[in-house]
């Protein structure tokens, strides 16, 4: 590839400076640029997180968006079930024994040959399942025949302590859940709503999909969603403009959109200088990793690239205009049979390395550019409590002190700048 031997050569007659003096310079430049910004003063250029107790539907509410499976089959029923499958699960960012679980069945009370009818339920606690509510799911897990290039099974998202969001991510439609059992349809309305809680911003699917993804064969909602700003006092929630479509930062976060483009092989990096989108090339195999570097926000756009299991990993920097430049550092050691998929910084700035399946580990090193990655965490599969459907990936987020990562398993969790990590795989 051309292009990639052009960075590459780039790279190589360069003699690097720090990578901290790469991006404040880049980001300075970028600063003087923009006429105006709104900042949020967020660690975190995502949200995402969990539910908790779903008893019953506010009256003002449609009815569920599928029934359960035909017969007496019950939520609980579905959930506790021999052969119930996990397909998506959270817990509260605020209150970790807080937790919400997407189960599904096939229908037990069908006649033999009858087809596989399925039933979807939620396994709701607020006390680590010590107890159980049991309700049927308002978000049906499975697209319609000839919808399925999207990533399947819904997003959970947690916007305030007892109030949470469940996001389809095959049609435009998410519910609120409260904690006191009701759940509310969310509307879409067309009056610009913008919070400055980055906690009140979520990834939609859009109300009309853009013509760029006809074809497509898979959306990644974390790169190519809109951005959705909720008002959860009226149940409404404002889809912003396409420019923001798959940002890593928020409309609001003062800063231009940047982010990844995968929709087809190969992938690029993209962000915006004075509203002009520029591209370059990140990756094209299918056993490189590749993605943005999540929540270093100090640092503005921040890409990464590791080619199959090669020893170093290249950090692409954009600088002013179309220049950017590759600095190269020491990569992990994968003990597992896939590498590591994201990276996220952390409160302190460390640099966390992710891998997220088939098995979770979990890399980190004390600086972006510097100092050796050290294994922190790692765990094998556990077939009770593998999600069995992709939603399960989703960006990393930080509240406060606490490192929050989606897993295979469920939740992985760090209160101490990622050294030690808490895993939660009980979800019935």
């Amino acid at each position: 590839m051309p292009e990639l031997d052009e960075l590459r050569g780039l790279a190589g007659r360069i003699r690097q400076p720090s990578l901290e003096a790469i991006v404040s310079t880049a980001r300075r430049r970028r600063r003087r640029a923009m006429t105006t910004a709104v900042s949020v003063g967020a660690t975190v250029a995502l949200l995402a997180g969990a539910s908790t107790l779903l008893t019953g539907y506010d009256d003002r509410s449609a009815p569920p968006a599928h029934d359960p499976a035909p017969g007496p089959t019950t939520p609980e029923r579905i959930v506790t079930g021999e052969g119930s499958r996990l397909i998506q699960a959270a817990t509260s960012l605020d209150d970790l024994d807080v937790r919400i679980a997407v189960w599904e069945a096939d229908c037990p009370d069908c006649e033999p040959g009858a087809g596989r009818p399925t039933g979807s339920a939620l396994a709701l606690t607020t006390d680590g399942f010590s107890s159980t509510t049991y309700v049927t799911n308002p978000i049906d897990p499975h697209p319609k025949p000839g919808e399925l290039s999207e990533y399947t099974g819904p997003r959970i998202e947690s916007p305030t302590r007892d109030l949470f969001l469940i996001i389809d991510t095959e049609k435009p439609d998410e519910w609120l859940v409260r904690s006191d059992g009701t759940m509310q349809r969310v509307e879409r309305v067309t009056t610009k709503l913008a919070p400055t809680d980055p906690r009140l911003w979520f990834r939609c699917h859009p109300t009309e999909k853009p013509a760029a993804w006809k074809g497509v064969p898979i959306i990644d909602p974390a790169h190519l969603f809109p951005w959705c700003a909720l008002d959860p006092d009226s149940a409404t929630a404002y889809e912003w403009p396409a420019r923001w479509n798959g940002s890593v930062p928020l409309p609001v976060a003062g800063e231009e959109p940047w982010g990844i483009d995968d929709r087809w092989q190969p992938t690029f990096a993209w962000w915006e200088v004075d509203g002009q989108r520029l591209r370059r090339f990140l990756a094209d195999g299918v056993g490189d990793a590749r993605g943005k570097v999540w929540n270093f926000p100090t640092h503005g756009p921040l890409f990464f690239t590791r080619l199959d299991h090669e020893p170093e990993i290249e950090l692409l920097v954009p600088g002013e205009g179309t220049d950017a430049q590759i600095v190269r550092r020491d990569a992990p050691d994968a003990p597992f049979t896939t590498q590591f998929d994201l990276m996220t910084g952390t409160p302190d700035g460390a640099l966390l390395a992710v891998q997220t399946s088939p098995e979770t580990a979990i890399w980190r090193a004390e600086d972006l550019d510097r100092g050796d990655f050290e294994l922190v965490e790692e765990s094998a599969t556990n077939g009770d409590t593998e999600l069995t459907q992709s939603a399960w990936t989703h960006e990393p987020i930080i509240v406060g002190d606490r490192i929050y990562v989606m897993t295979r398993q469920g939740v992985a969790t760090s209160d101490d700048d990622g050294h030690t990590w808490t895993e939660i795989t009980t979800w019935r």
